[in-house]
C-alpha cells in the first residue's frame, strides 16, 4: 500500500483503475470489516479496498479465478481489459533491497504500459 497509493495517484489518470482485496486475519465478518475501515483512513486509501475473506477460512487461490499457485501474500493481479489475468506477482520487493527494488518498479510501470496500449 505505501507503493501502491501514491502510484495510484500520479497514474489514475492514465485509466487504470487499482482495487484491494483483502483476507484479514478475523472471521468475524464485522470486526474484519472494522479493521479494514481502520487501515483504509489510517494509510488513505484511495482506491476501493474490500473484503475477500478471510486467511484462516478461505484460499484465495479459491476465490478468485485465473489466480493460481497463490504463495503470499500482499499478490499483485494484474488483469487486462477483458479481465484476464495477465500476470501475477506475489510479495514486494521493498525500498531498502536498492537495485531489486527499482528492478521491480520498472517491472510494475511495465506491466502496465503494456496493458494501457
Amino acid at each position: 500500500m505505501n507503493y501502491l497509493i501514491p502510484w495510484y495517484a500520479q497514474n489514475k489518470q492514465r485509466g487504470i483503475e487499482v482495487v484491494a482485496l483483502a483476507f484479514e486475519r478475523s472471521v468475524d465478518l464485522a470486526e474484519a470489516k472494522r479493521q479494514l475501515k481502520k487501515v483504509q483512513k489510517t494509510k488513505k486509501v484511495i482506491y476501493p479496498l474490500l473484503l475477500a475473506g478471510a486467511t484462516a477460512a478461505e484460499k484465495p487461490a479459491e476465490k478468485i479465478e485465473g489466480l493460481e499457485n497463490f504463495i503470499s501474500f500482499p499478490t499483485t493481479i494484474f488483469l487486462n481489459r477483458k479481465h484476464e489475468v495477465i500476470k501475477v506477482h506475489a510479495g514486494f520487493t521493498g525500498p531498502s533491497t536498492g537495485e531489486f527494488y527499482e528492478r521491480w518498479q520498472k517491472e510494475f510501470n511495465e506491466t502496465v504500459d503494456t496493458l494501457l496500449k
